[in-house]
């Protein structure tokens, strides 16, 4: 049987969120979660920031599965692009998008 990963999930840090649009789960909810259904690695896709991505990487050491840090950022107008930071801290200097981004 293949083993499902979440690639694309939102967090409360995700900027909707934040100011009480849909707030999303903790990060300690999605990492048990993934936990409970025996994932290996799972994905953090928060919309325009990166500020769980600590917190999300301890809770999945500690749970034995292997973040995957991304963020959806909104670049002109309604245009939006995601993309995984290669490791973490790399998120590249002041506005450039993280390694990885797709448009």
């Amino acid at each position: 049987m293949a083993q499902f990963v979440h690639l694309h999930l939102h967090s409360h840090y995700s900027v909707p969120a934040s100011v009480g649009f849909g707030a999303g789960p903790r990060v300690s909810e999605l990492v048990e979660a993934a936990a409970e259904q025996h994932s290996t690695a799972v994905a953090l896709t928060d919309f325009c920031c990166l500020a769980g991505a600590v917190e999300f990487s301890e809770y999945c050491e500690r749970s034995g599965i292997r973040p995957i840090i991304e963020a959806e950022l909104l670049i002109a107008g309604n245009s939006s692009a995601s993309g995984e930071a290669s490791c973490a801290g790399a998120w590249g200097s002041s506005g450039t998008l993280p390694a990885g981004a797709r448009l």
